[in-house]
């Protein structure tokens, strides 16, 4: 199981996300990118879609 931290959006409060747990990830329009879990609920972070898809992607490397 793999942990990454995050920066959410709204407040600037730092977030410990399980890889494992994310759905799909959606770029924001202006700034950042929403993380959407297996769940179905979302988190909005300042990180943009190819920071959180390249953590994504080097989590799915390690399992291959």
């Amino acid at each position: 199981m793999k942990i990454t931290n995050y920066t959410t959006f709204n407040n600037s409060a730092s977030t410990t996300v399980v890889m494992n747990s994310i759905s799909h990830v959606i770029a924001d329009k202006e700034n950042g990118s929403w993380i959407w879990f297996i769940s179905g609920k979302c988190i909005h972070v300042v990180e943009n879609l190819e920071e959180v898809t390249d953590d994504l992607s080097d989590y799915y490397d390690t399992i291959k």
